[in-house]
């Protein structure tokens, strides 16, 4: 039998973490997190939405996407009026521009940009961000 101690709960996924286990035998077992998807946040709004709005974004976190095997962002920020926003985005334009920004949402440093929709060399439209004033 598996006797866990000091579990712990991450609030965002419902994630359970034990930081110790053992069996009756006394022997030591690995730690195990426990998969869980995101929760949907309440103030969900779809990306689209926030095309040509000024937002400052807060930091993001990654998921692997149910689709294809990739990944989406799910990005915390607020908009110009300080209502707070999150959105989630697959878009890897998008993924690739916030993750140079990573160390700086960790120091707790905010982007402010604007959310722009732009055509490719290939004639595909793409998510992107742009200067706040563009």
């Amino acid at each position: 039998m598996c006797v866990p101690k000091n579990p712990r709960v991450h609030k965002r996924t419902k994630t359970v973490t034990t930081t110790e286990s053992k069996t009756e035998e006394g022997k030591e077992l690995p730690r195990v997190i426990e998969f869980s998807a995101p929760q949907r946040p309440d103030d969900l709004v779809p990306f689209a939405n926030l095309v040509g709005k000024i937002v400052t974004i807060r930091g993001f976190e990654e998921f692997p996407s149910r689709f294809g095997g990739g990944t989406f962002a799910q990005i915390y920020g607020e908009l110009e009026d300080g209502t707070t926003f999150t959105t989630r985005t697959s878009a890897r334009a998008l993924l690739d521009r916030l993750k140079r920004y990573q160390n700086d949402f960790a120091q707790g440093i905010l982007l402010k940009a604007k959310i722009v929709k732009r055509r490719g060399a290939s004639g595909r439209y793409y998510y992107d961000l742009a200067p706040p004033r563009d």
